[in-house]
């Protein structure tokens, strides 16, 4: 393998390369986790602005070829405090199961609409308890069932939530909640997790970095400004998880050799430029345009880092795959 300066931020161009692709995005599957615990609407009015800017989201023609699907926590309940929240199961089979917009639009807007509840029933024992743990454990479980069932797919999964774990549930601890969305990023398929918190939450940054997201998304908690705000963090959600995962295509000899492997970035305001491989989610680095198999011994596609994601997002950008030359592999300082 070639090793790059670890103090540029690219490669040059090469020209060994003779069988050269135009990259494709891999169809992305968003899987929505939804808060609706009694705060959501006891705490100010925070469920309608939510929902309304979530319908307005899954509405939207900017995500139609995008799978979604959703679940809400806490789920089990019959009584106030009850354990039956607590479980993982409850959570692992989908309210409304993925698939893709925007025929799934009326089966994900008339779930939100039967889930509607005011403040009078926010004390109900349907709405008592965030149980995030258990939550995201079976919606990871049920995403993960999706991946392998639709191997073709990027799954993301979307957390929004506006309370601190419930101490009812073992385990449900911020803590233990980042090893698990950081266990998710690390398995193969990875599985990004975004989160959104509603109203000021502490510790949702270091889930969403768990998650391979950077930070959280923080909107307003009081009702002032909540669907604004939402509004705004769903677009930036749309614009991060579309365009950053490629398919690998067959090359000209029929197969794919992981150490000849080179991604080429065009666009109209930088001039052509190789990005720079490493091991995996975790290694990518702030400020540099790199990339990761999704699985480094038998890869299908290639998943750009943050750094270089964000290069995508301009007019005319484009990816190719070259195969034959050398990967060119960062190596960090």
């Amino acid at each position: 393998m070639i090793i790059v300066d670890p103090g540029s931020t690219g490669g040059a161009a090469t020209t060994c390369g003779s069988d050269t692709h135009e990259a494709t995005t891999i169809p992305l599957s968003l899987f929505v986790l939804l808060d609706q615990s009694g705060s959501m609407t006891l705490d100010g009015n925070r469920w309608a602005p939510v929902t309304t800017a979530l319908k307005a989201f899954i509405a939207g023609p900017s995500l139609a070829g995008v799978g979604m699907g959703l679940q809400y926590f806490p789920l089990g309940a019959t009584v106030t405090s009850d354990p039956k929240i607590c479980t993982a199961t409850n959570y692992s089979t989908a309210d409304v199961p993925l698939s893709d917009l925007p025929a799934n639009g009326a089966a994900l807007t008339g779930s939100i609409d039967n889930h509607f509840f005011t403040a009078a029933m926010g004390n109900d024992p349907a709405h008592w308890g965030t149980p995030t743990y258990p939550a995201l454990q079976g919606s990871y479980d049920y995403l993960r069932t999706y991946l392998t069932a639709n191997p073709t797919r990027r799954g993301v999964l979307l957390l929004a939530t506006d309370g601190l774990p419930s101490k009812l549930c073992m385990g449900d601890t911020p803590a233990e909640i980042a090893t698990l969305i950081a266990s998710q990023l690390a398995m193969t398929p990875p599985i990004q997790t975004y989160v959104i918190g509603i109203g000021k939450i502490t510790t949702l940054d270091t889930w969403a970095m768990a998650g391979g997201t950077g930070q959280a998304f923080v909107v307003d908690g009081t009702g002032t400004t909540t669907q604004d705000d939402l509004t705004k963090a769903l677009d930036q959600i749309r614009v991060l998880t579309l365009p950053c995962d490629y398919a690998i295509p067959a090359p000209a000899d029929g197969s794919v050799d992981p150490k000849k492997v080179n991604v080429r970035f065009t666009s109209p305001t930088q001039a052509t430029t190789d990005f720079l491989n490493v091991a995996n989610a975790s290694a990518c680095a702030a400020g540099v345009q790199t990339w990761y198999y999704d699985d480094p011994a038998a890869p299908t596609r290639v998943v750009m880092c943050p750094s270089a994601c964000d290069a995508l997002h301009q007019q005319g950008a484009k990816i190719e795959l070259v195969f034959g030359c050398a990967t060119e592999v960062y190596v960090p300082k």
